[in-house]
């Protein structure tokens, strides 16, 4: 799980844990956020077999070095040896092969129009009584084959199976 130490990412870091904790018994994360950019970069070349990489947010490592968001993925991109999904439309193309992606371009026009019914004076309530949902749909890059491999493994875990999928 690619993940950088900000605050925000901190933040992330603790929801995403608490979140994911029903998993490990049939998945091994592994977090990056104690790590600095050329360290996951390291890692990500070396991963072993049936392991995915999950780019969440990579702003400031852990030497607190910044990172560009773009760069960071295109840097993970050229040298990862496993797939790497994403969590944002925006980073099809960039280096992710794909997953159920949350469609930012949607969200932020959803998001636009709730601020202009609240500027124009609609009740708060009224604006949000009606809860904005990410509609995500799975698209993938032209490697999407990873994506087929993956889904098979996961449906053998969850019919039971025991061996983990490192993440």
């Amino acid at each position: 799980m690619v993940i950088g130490n900000s605050s925000l990412e901190q933040y992330w870091l603790a929801y995403l844990r608490r979140e994911y904790q029903t998993f490990t018994n049939r998945v091994n994360f592994t977090w990056s956020n104690d790590l600095s950019l050329a360290e996951v970069l390291s890692k990500a070349a070396r991963l072993p077999p049936q392991t995915s990489i999950f780019y969440f947010l990579l702003t400031v490592d852990a030497r607190g070095e910044p990172h560009v968001q773009g760069q960071a993925l295109a840097a993970l991109h050229e040298v990862a040896n496993a797939p790497i999904f994403g969590f944002g439309d925006y980073e099809l193309g960039h280096g992710i092969v794909g997953g159920p992606l949350n469609p930012t371009d949607a969200l932020g026009r959803q998001a636009a129009n709730v601020a202009v019914r609240i500027l124009k004076g609609k009740a708060l309530s009224a604006v949000c009584s009606k809860e904005i949902h990410s509609h995500c749909t799975g698209v993938q890059d032209m490697r999407g084959q990873f994506l087929a491999c993956l889904y098979a493994h996961q449906a053998n875990l969850s019919r039971g199976a025991k061996e983990p999928l490192g993440v």
